[in-house]
């Protein structure tokens, strides 16, 4: 047992460069590699990135208006603030969102209603999507491809590296994760988070037959904006478990990017008073 301890351990890095060298074969395109980092080395920017989630209390990051650049995600382009704020960039990762023809008018409201020179993040498998040649229409729409997917695998320090040169980022289940990627990768020195309340575990029910459903809120509803607009909905019928093992990923996830961001010098807050989130340092 201890010779065959012996030789797994000696052979363990053998194993960890071949399982590397296989996810960035399979998983990733080299061209895109530090694509973003050479972003954050050409692109003007304020001191600050307030990053504006989909939460109902999206609307505070513009109670003060500071020397900041903002970053919008998901359908928040059907909201009146979009136009009025004009953020610089715009992210969405949600493969629901690339698929699902209900969204139509949210991606008319972003090619129709930018009037002002954006960025939009996409993952690179979304290239192939009818979305991505809609972005054609609207030449002040500057689209911007990036590595999403994760790599878990062992050693840290390799795992490092695929994060800090753009290959790989934590598990981005919740779109959230991107922007903060994107803007430490960006060299904001200082990130904002608004709109990000999390508290899935008011939205999660239990019948009298255990079905689990599952609701939430968005700063886009309806009832919130005061108009009609595209609501996205969330798997109607799903299981207490899986919900629970989703959140608690993600919730590692920040607990990951809290590490990339103290290695590049970066500091983020959580700006939402009702957050959930309790890995970022509070800004009342």
């Amino acid at each position: 047992m201890k010779i065959a301890n012996y030789i797994r351990k000696k052979l363990q890095p053998y194993r960890d460069k071949r399982n590397f060298e296989r996810f960035l074969q399979k998983y990733t395109k080299p061209e895109l590699q530090d694509n973003l980092n050479k972003m954050g080395e050409t692109i003007g920017r304020h001191s600050q990135l307030k990053v504006i989630g989909g939460g109902p209390s999206a609307g505070e990051a513009f109670l003060e208006q500071d020397d900041c650049d903002y970053m919008v995600v998901n359908a928040y382009a059907v909201v009146p603030d979009y136009k009025k704020y004009k953020p610089k960039y715009y992210v969405v990762m949600d493969i629901m969102f690339f698929e699902e023809e209900v969204l139509t008018a949210t991606w008319e409201k972003i090619i129709n209603d930018t009037t002002w020179e954006m960025y939009f993040f996409m993952p690179i498998e979304m290239k192939t999507t009818k979305v991505a040649s809609l972005f054609e229409r609207n030449p002040l729409i500057k689209v911007v491809y990036f590595n999403g997917n994760t790599y878990h695998s062992a050693p840290e320090a390799k795992r490092d590296y695929a994060y800090d040169h753009n290959l790989a980022l934590p598990n981005p289940d919740n779109v959230i994760v991107g922007c903060l990627y994107i803007g430490i990768m960006l060299k904001y020195p200082i990130i904002k988070m608004y709109g990000v309340e999390y508290d899935f575990i008011h939205g999660l029910h239990v019948d009298e037959n255990n079905n689990v459903y599952f609701t939430s809120r968005h700063c886009y509803d309806e009832d919130i904006i005061g108009e009609k607009s595209v609501v996205i909905e969330p798997p109607v019928k799903t299981d207490v478990e899986t919900n629970l093992i989703g959140y608690v990923n993600t919730l590692r996830s920040y607990k990951e990017i809290k590490k990339i961001a103290e290695r590049h010098n970066v500091k983020i807050y959580n700006c939402t008073k009702k957050s959930i989130i309790d890995v970022f340092d509070r800004l009342k």
